[in-house]
């Protein structure tokens, strides 16, 4: 049961087919569900029992979406980070190419020309990725790399010089940079706390309808503002969570400057 439960929790990601509109959309109408239900139970409740302590529920309430607001500010301060964390790497990765392709220079020919022609490729590569593309970037980024070892084997082996050795512990940052990368790329809020967040939103909504079926009135207007308010902000995570699709993307302005520097493959 537990391997059950940690593959469901494991494959949430595989739900990024889904467009951050419908996931906007399915929250919204989510919400307003919820608000429904509670407020069905709320009458009913002040059908049954005329005298619920309505000051107790609403303290209850505001208790729930206090917490609501910590876990959504906790989320969102995750999300950001993360998204920080593949800007950043974006921009160490382009200096490591840039420093490799310059101390290539220290190299004899042929092997310069062809370093200097492969990490063209690689930055061209890099850049003309698209989202769907990724799986299938990897195995050529490390084919790439091996040819690039391969050359800086090969001129260490012939001129065991300092010059270089500079050469391959650069070369060597630069593969540590893809890999700090990669691992940015699938760096995602974890699952577990995205269920967390659903499920209290689900309990503040339904709270608030309750609270409302208590009093007997509906309130349209002020339950749809903080609904919408709450689903931006979600839209907002989820956008920053996603570094492949959305309105929010890495930017790749390092990597286009080096492209520009090192000129076309």
């Amino acid at each position: 049961m537990d391997l059950q439960v940690n593959q469901i929790i494991t494959d949430m990601h595989s739900l990024d087919f889904i467009p951050i509109w419908l996931v906007f959309t399915i929250f919204l109408v989510s919400a307003f569900l919820c608000v429904e239900l509670g407020f069905r139970f709320g009458k009913y409740r002040r059908d049954v029992h005329a005298q619920e302590p309505e000051a107790a529920i609403s303290a209850m309430i505001a208790s729930t979406l206090a917490l609501l607001a910590f876990i959504l500010g906790f989320t969102f301060n995750m999300a950001a980070n993360r998204y920080e964390e593949r800007r950043a790497a974006v921009l160490t990765e382009a200096n490591a190419i840039g420093t490799t392709y310059l101390r290539a220079d220290f190299l004899e020919p042929p092997s310069r020309d062809h370093v200097k022609k492969l990490l063209r490729q690689y930055v061209a590569m890099r850049i003309n990725i698209e989202p769907h593309q990724v799986e299938e970037f990897l195995p050529k980024a490390a084919q790439l790399q091996n040819d690039l070892w391969a050359e800086a084997a090969a001129a260490a082996a012939k001129h065991p010089t300092p010059i270089t050795a500079t050469f391959v512990n650069t070369l060597n940052d630069l593969i540590d940079s893809h890999e700090t990368r990669v691992t940015a790329l699938y760096s995602r809020v974890p699952p577990v706390v995205w269920i967390c967040l659903l499920l209290i939103t689900a309990l503040s909504m339904a709270g608030i309808g309750f609270q409302c079926g208590l009093s007997g009135h509906r309130t349209f207007f002020g339950t749809g503002i903080l609904v919408v308010a709450f689903g931006l902000v979600m839209l907002l995570v989820a956008d920053l969570d996603r570094p492949l699709e959305g309105i929010i993307k890495t930017p790749q302005r390092p990597m286009l400057d080096l492209a520009k520097s090192i000129g076309p493959p």
